[in-house]
């Protein structure tokens, strides 16, 4: 049975208040393990959340369905509005995390949820919701949109920086000197986990959230400079190898 949990806007670095369930109160950067399945979202802004080995970037039209028992860390970017919708009774929902396109059905749909909660008794209505919010919830298509993410907390310490700011440009060995590393080792151990160089995780990170912000219709110069890009014309560059298109293609109508 789903019941809503709104936050309030936080800053990123300090705790967020919690209304009506003081139970999920999340700290930026603090692990966490799910007492009840939840679908966490951003009604404002954007928030990165990391589940396992994925990591995640959410907006305002992507949610991230985490079931219980899921250890979550949530990173807060500063102005954010995050939520969460409570499944209580998740036995038909996705037993691993994934995206939920949050389309305005589904957010009328946790409006009416958040409602409903307050009332003293639960009606023939509110039973309606809480399937039709589960099946909505439940229909949601595994997809390819999240990076994987290492278990050497060394290597974490490092991704959590560049995950909480993608434009991050402090080098290879900056980061093998700051976790007492060689280079070499270092390289090696991103390989090892990842499956790939650290340069190209980074790049990766940052083609990520250039196109969640995309979708949310932010200039294609602001994003370029705001994930660490030089100028808009080597982001397009790196951006049409990867996808195949420029960004333009991916620009919310």
């Amino acid at each position: 049975m789903p019941s809503s949990i709104l936050l309030k806007s936080v800053d990123p670095l300090h705790r967020p208040e919690c209304r009506e369930d003081d139970d999920f109160a999340p700290v930026s950067g603090q692990p966490m393990v799910m007492r009840q399945g939840m679908v966490i979202f951003a009604s404002t802004g954007m928030l990165s959340a990391a589940t396992g080995d994925s990591l995640w970037a959410l907006a305002p039209h992507r949610g991230l369905w985490v079931p219980r028992g899921v250890t979550l860390t949530l990173h807060f970017r500063r102005g954010v509005t995050p939520g969460a919708l409570t499944i209580r009774d998740a036995a038909d929902l996705p037993d691993s995390p994934r995206l939920v396109e949050m389309t305005p059905l589904l957010r009328e749909l946790i409006l009416e949820a958040a409602r409903m909660a307050k009332l003293p008794a639960p009606s023939a209505e509110v039973t309606w919701i809480n399937h039709l919010l589960s099946s909505r919830i439940g229909a949601a298509p595994e997809q390819p949109s999240r990076i994987r993410a290492p278990t050497d907390s060394r290597l974490a310490r490092i991704c959590e920086a560049i995950i909480s700011d993608p434009s991050d440009n402090r080098p290879i060995d900056y980061w093998a000197a700051k976790m007492a590393m060689s280079r070499r080792t270092l390289t090696r151990r991103f390989r090892e986990e990842i499956g790939m160089s650290f340069s190209m995780w980074r790049q990766q990170v940052r083609l990520q959230e250039a196109l969640v912000r995309l979708e949310m219709g932010q200039p294609i110069t602001t994003i370029a400079l705001d994930v660490g890009y030089e100028c808009p014309t080597s982001f397009s560059t790196v951006f049409r190898q990867t996808f195949g298109a420029p960004p333009s293609r991916y620009v919310a109508p």
